[in-house]
């Protein structure tokens, strides 16, 4: 039997994005699929870039911009404040890490 790759965007800090990913992955299993998930967690920076100028083009043409003011303030409320938002959001990202690395199938480099 061959064995399936899943390229999933479980990176994403979004409880769907995670649970949407872990769900294909036991879906498989059920089925009696080998598979892994992909760590694409290289290409963070280069699908940062690209958001960033999707969203910058965007805004030229559209009201993108301004349904993206609430979660640009909240991003740069996490980056420079160290309030609870910025300890919350930290306790987080290091939940999500912890779920991913002990949950997901990835491949060993």
């Amino acid at each position: 039997m061959k064995k399936i790759a899943i390229v999933s965007c479980y990176f994403q800090h979004n409880y769907g994005s995670m649970l949407q990913a872990y769900a294909t992955q036991m879906a498989l299993d059920k089925l009696g699929y080998e598979n892994e998930t992909i760590d694409i967690s290289g290409f963070n920076g280069e699908i940062k870039k690209a958001k960033m100028l999707y969203f910058a083009k965007a805004s030229l043409t559209s009201d993108i911009l301004l349904s993206k003011l609430g979660m640009a303030k909240t991003v740069l409320m996490r980056k420079i404040s160290k309030n609870e938002l910025a300890l919350n959001s930290h306790i987080r990202t290091e939940k999500f890490g912890a779920f991913s690395k002990k949950y997901f199938r990835l491949p060993r480099v």
